[in-house]
Parts: structure tokens; sequence; C-alpha cells
């Protein structure tokens, strides 16, 4: 079964953010509620990324944690220590298609 509100309540959610964040991307909704809490607490209580910013930004709760978040934040992170970008944008990285990924920030 899809995650209902509670789970979002269950983070502090407000009831307009949820509802923001149902009309920009539906799909929220058929994400399992076990898969939508571990993205919740990725982002809010790791990442530290309000509700309101994600709420704006529900896309990124069909991405995957494994095989696109963590690896990319991975990347940044070195990026970041080798000087090779000076900061930059999580919510656009984390949406960014592969190839753009790539030869914007990889391969450059």
């Amino acid at each position: 079964m899809g995650c209902q509100p509670w789970s979002f309540k269950s983070f502090c959610w407000s009831d307009d953010e949820i509802l923001c964040s149902f009309r920009k991307q539906p799909t929220c909704l058929s994400i399992s509620e076990e898969n939508i809490s571990a993205k919740l607490d990725f982002f809010m209580n790791k990442l530290n990324l309000k509700p309101s910013v994600l709420s704006k930004n529900p896309i990124i709760f069909g991405l995957s944690l494994e095989k696109r978040v963590i690896p990319r934040l991975y990347v940044m992170q070195i990026l970041l220590s080798k000087g090779l970008v000076k900061e930059f944008c999580l919510l656009s990285v984390l949406k960014m298609s592969d190839v753009r990924f790539r030869n914007k920030l990889v391969t450059r």
C-alpha cells in the first residue's frame, strides 16, 4: 500500500506542505510508507532539509537513496574536498539526469 498523509505528519509536516507535495507529484501516494519514511528521515534528519523545501520538490521522493542520492552526495563531497566545486544546489544535483550529471560535474 502507498504512503498516507500521516507518514508526513510524523515528520511534522503541515497539511499545506502535504497537499503541496501531493499536488506537484501525485505519485508520492504510490510510494510505500516504509520507503517514504526512510527518505524523510534521510532528507530531514541527515541533510537538515525543511518540510517547506521538500514539499516544493517532491520529485526527490521518487529517487533511490542507494542508487542516486547517496552516490551523488559522495561525488559532490569529493569534488568539494578537492576544490573542484565551491558550492552546489543539492536539489539541482539530485534532479539532474545521469548524462547531465556526468557531463557537468564528473567528466569536465
